[in-house]
């Protein structure tokens, strides 16, 4: 799909996440904004807008990854909860926001920012070491 950035999955993609791995369903991304430690991206492996659109089954397999993930970051970072979120006012590939809440950390109790005013980025070596724990977790 043209002016995709999951389908094109470029440079402009790159800028702003890091491909973990791919799931049954889709593929994993840590965000490079790590205002909140663990925040990743799945996109689904399919082009498709809406939630709604996506068989029953699919969607099930879906929040299946998301159950995995959550469980994986949970483990990792230790977070006091994890927030979903499900956007679409303008994307034009369906992804899933998952961002570890930590009670003392930015944004408890409210929604966390998608843009950051003041994104905290790392060192390449950090951004490895999260994508290496992750993905052990997710094994």
């Amino acid at each position: 799909m043209s002016n995709c950035i999951y389908c094109e999955d470029g440079e402009p993609l790159s800028r702003i996440m890091i491909k973990i791995c791919d799931l049954d369903n889709g593929k994993l991304y840590l965000h490079r904004d790590q205002t909140h430690r663990g925040r990743c991206i799945l996109a689904l492996d399919i082009h498709e807008r809406k939630i709604t659109n996506l068989p029953k089954e699919k969607y099930c397999r879906l929040m299946a990854d998301v159950y995995a993930i959550i469980q994986a970051l949970t483990e990792v970072f230790h977070s006091d909860k994890v927030n979903i979120l499900f956007l679409g006012d303008t994307a034009e590939h369906m992804h899933v926001h998952i961002v570890p809440k930590y009670k003392d950390g930015k944004n408890w109790g409210t929604m966390f920012a998608v843009n950051e005013k003041e994104p905290l980025y790392l060192t390449e070596e950090e951004y490895k070491t999260i994508v290496s724990k992750i993905k052990s977790h997710l094994a």
